[in-house]
């Protein structure tokens, strides 16, 4: 057994990723649900509902023959006149909605507090999932890479910190994967093309170093291992006397020789 660092199966790192994935989006749907509680969003709808419905008693006594509630089938069955009186209604609809300063402003904040709520649950779900259970499960070992015998050491075979797991999943995946790609998506159509090419400089990244590291891991000099053959040291005192005894021994065996 070597210090040298055991590289993982890239099939085995896959599913590993798949796992550890899934497990992040049910944490996400998960939490969601109460921190749109905490974040009062039925407020939102309901504020915007009772200002809508205010336009629509507006507009419906401005066109008798139109009724907002109707189904879509029975949409379908209305002549074609009556559908283009519809239209205009719903065009005059829309102008009283984008006029109405509280209407927009409601809106807003609604947006304000999706993107806020989607920011949180996926930060508590990385936080959770690659860093609180790993500190659980010892050796940056997530539920994925715990059921593929893979786990996560420091470059040069030691352990890693939690520190290092800590800079490895919140910096690294939630902050510059995550929560920067996601941002630049939203600056379209510029950032569409910057979030690609994050994401084919984490490709480029994996294939060209020697342990196939992601920017996460090297930011944390980090590497994802074999669990099972990967010579893993407490300390870097244990490595270097663990170095210092293989050097011996082959002086040994070369003086013998």
């Amino acid at each position: 057994m070597t210090f040298s660092i055991q590289k993982a199966n890239f099939w085995k790192r896959f599913s590993a990723w798949l796992i550890d994935t899934v497990l992040v989006l049910l944490l996400s749907v998960a939490l969601s649900i109460p921190m749109l509680g905490i974040l009062n969003f039925d407020h939102y709808d309901e504020r915007l509902d009772a200002i809508r419905s205010t336009h629509v008693a507006k507009i419906e006594e401005q066109f008798p023959f139109v009724d907002f509630d109707i189904s879509q089938e029975e949409y379908n069955n209305l002549s074609q006149s009556v559908k283009d009186e519809y239209e205009e209604a719903q065009k005059a609809l829309n102008d009283l909605l984008a006029n109405d300063k509280e209407f927009m402003a409601v809106r807003a904040d609604r947006l304000s507090a999706i993107v806020t709520d989607v920011c949180i649950t996926v930060f508590l779900s990385i936080f959770l999932a690659h860093f609180v259970l790993p500190l659980f499960l010892k050796n940056g070992q997530t539920l994925g890479k715990k059921t593929f015998g893979l786990c996560v050491v420091r470059t040069n075979g030691v352990k890693i910190t939690t520190t290092q797991l800590f800079i490895r999943s919140i910096i690294g995946m939630f902050a510059i994967e995550t929560a920067a790609v996601a941002f630049l998506l939203l600056i379209y159509p510029v950032g569409l093309i910057a979030a690609i090419l994050v994401q084919a400089l984490q490709i480029g990244v994996m294939i060209k170093t020697d342990t196939n590291s992601s920017i996460h891991d090297l930011l944390a000099d980090t590497a994802v291992v074999d669990y099972a053959s990967q010579h893993i040291f407490e300390t870097e005192e244990k490595r270097a006397e663990f170095i210092a005894l293989m050097e011996a021994e082959e002086a040994e065996v070369q003086k013998d020789a």
